[in-house]
């Protein structure tokens, strides 16, 4: 790679919870309401700043930042930047009912949030470093690691360079559904976060990258390992962790044996209805047979129980009577037994799911990627071994064998892929294939996903009066889908799922008052899930800093993973200061 004297900026570049087919889609919708630029990534990297946050400006916050200072050594340089961003989100339901599903806590909800970004770019000869926070009560409560956004040292060795630290790489030149950005995982936990830079979750990586001959040759390799983050819980935990949350906590309340003691089950509550019984049934009974028995000694002083059959009547009538008195305490019990297993059922939810560290070798991930430019046409091809981001959790075994807690695994794969860019027909295209090779090649192993050949295709025009339409689209094919496990209690990863696996975007925008004002309107439609999302924008630039409103509102199958969140559909305002 070429060192670049003047101006020289950064390339591109508790463990979540993640589902078969959820994963993708997830991330893939939120970019509706990016603005989508005609750039590569690489192209992206050296662009002006844009206040409206269609262009990355390359310092990872969509922003300019501060040429501050001029170290007391020559060529020593440190900028600083940062911005301020306060959001207010309501949720005000779906575009179509969810037949029962509507969740009113949900739908009625608000949210309101503060967040700042730091950042710290300091240069020096032959050596680039850089440091940027980010702040937020989330952060700080949930994952305050993640305070230290990036943190990486660079070095420019003739027209190499090397760099290392926590960092965020992008690779491909598709805008934002890419298929070939695979070094960092994503967080999809909240997805108010519309920013595919933001969405990334930086890792640890070594990167090297050398100039042959008019081409550049990229390296990287990341020691651990973490996958995509979703919400386990709260207005974005998606469907299929629900289910399984519903699935273990019916094991764990009722037990394997919903039907066993009359339909209390085997499990939690079944203890607790059972200990409370017994002790409520005994004291009972104790009492009241005592008292019985004692009644009909004294009137019958040289008489045993069983002497008379009157005797015997009193006694058993004493018996009945401790056994309705037993059921009225028991009864008037069941409410508080109800919520003391509930309790527990859900306190014991937490160790349902066992992640793998991810933190030795065993867990690392090579690439390498090639790129250069070929007449007008710009060419990438790489290669990466590591892991599919989707993790595999045999939870059906579990639940029917009560073993806990569910092991979580990740398959191990190969991907081979070839991106380009180029101007065809008047069109800035960019175009991105690749095959992501697995161990399952008969594709029939229930818990290793199948073998699949991507791909991702993207266009933007400039239409009239300077709107701009902008079109991507991103899918997948499952090779041997034939022998997937597709049956109503399959435990296959892939079971239910459909061959192919389609994402379509559409974005129109326009620009007014000379950029005093920005409209954006995206569409995202997903045909195998029959479901879909609308986001209307509208930003309004005021020097440095904007105002924003904005919306996601969801359709479709409620089963969809965009559908879901019918209810979770959103109206947002929001102030951001950049300086």
């Amino acid at each position: 790679m070429k060192r670049c004297t003047a101006g020289r900026r950064s390339l591109r570049s508790r463990r979540g919870f993640s589902f078969p087919l959820s994963v993708a889609l997830f991330g893939l919708f939120l970019v509706a309401s990016v603005p989508l630029s005609a750039q590569s990534a690489e192209e992206a990297e050296t662009a002006p700043f844009d206040p409206f946050g269609a262009v990355d400006s390359g310092d990872g916050f969509g922003f300019g930042g501060v040429q501050d200072a001029t170290g007391a050594e020559a060529g020593q340089s440190l900028s600083i930047g940062g911005e301020l961003r306060f959001s207010a989100v309501q949720f005000v339901g779906g575009l179509e009912p969810k037949d029962g599903l509507a969740d009113a806590a949900a739908s009625s909800a608000s949210l309101a949030n503060s967040a700042g970004k730091l950042r710290f770019d300091a240069s020096g000869k032959d050596v680039d470093a850089s440091l940027r926070l980010a702040v937020s009560p989330a952060l700080l409560s949930g994952d305050p690691a993640r305070v230290i956004d990036e943190a990486w040292v660079r070095l420019w060795i003739g027209d190499g360079m090397l760099d290392g630290g926590l960092m965020k790489v992008s690779w491909g030149k598709a805008d934002s559904l890419s298929v070939l950005d695979v070094l960092n995982p994503r967080d999809l936990s909240d997805l108010t976060i519309t920013d595919p830079k933001d969405q990334k979750i930086a890792r640890p990586m070594l990167r090297a990258s050398v100039p042959v001959g008019g081409a550049t040759v990229e390296a990287a390799w990341l020691p651990v390992y973490e996958s995509d983050r979703v919400a386990w819980d709260g207005p974005w935990a998606p469907k299929q962790v629900k289910d399984l949350k519903a699935r273990g906590y019916t094991m764990l309340y009722y037990g394997a044996d919903p039907a066993a003691n009359g339909g209390l089950g085997n499990g939690l509550y079944a203890n607790y209805y059972s200990t409370a019984w017994s002790t409520a049934y005994a004291g009972a009974q104790a009492q009241i047979y005592q008292t019985a028995y004692q009644t009909y000694l004294g009137t019958h002083p040289g008489d045993t129980v069983g002497a008379a059959s009157a005797g015997t009547a009193a006694v058993n009538g004493g018996i009945s009577q401790a056994m309705a008195t037993a059921n009225a305490v028991v009864a008037g019990m069941a409410a508080q037994l109800a919520a003391q297993a509930d309790a527990d059922a859900n306190s014991r939810l937490a160790e349902l799911i066992a992640y793998p560290e991810g933190n030795t070798l065993d867990w690392s991930q090579v690439g390498i990627r090639l790129t250069g430019t070929v007449g007008q046409v710009d060419l990438g091809f790489q290669y990466f071994w590591g892991f599919l981001p989707n993790p595999v959790i045999d939870a059906a075994g579990a639940l029917a064998s009560q073993t806990f807690p569910v092991t979580v695994a990740y398959n191990r794969y190969h991907q081979v892929g070839a991106d380009l860019a180029a101007v065809i027909f008047g069109l800035n295209a960019r175009f991105e294939a690749g095959a992501n090779l697995t161990d399952d090649f008969a594709g029939d192993d229930p818990l290793t996903y199948n073998p699949s050949l991507a791909w991702a295709a993207g266009f933007d025009r400039d239409l009239f009066a300077g709107i701009n339409l902008n079109a991507q689209a991103k899918g997948s094919y499952a090779l041997g889908y034939g022998k997937i496990d597709d049956g109503a209690t399959s435990a296959d990863v892939q079971a239910s799922a459909a061959p192919t696996d389609t994402l379509v975007i559409l974005r129109l925008a326009q620009s007014l008052n000379r950029d005093a004002v920005r409209w954006e309107l995206a569409g995202v439609w997903a045909p195998e899930n029959r479901d879909f999302a609308v986001a209307p924008s509208l930003t309004f630039a005021i020097g440095e800093a904007e105002l924003k409103l904005a919306g996601r509102w969801f359709g479709g199958d409620a089963d969809g993973n965009l559908g879901q969140y019918a209810d979770q559909s959103y109206a947002e305002v929001s102030l951001r200061y950049v300086f």
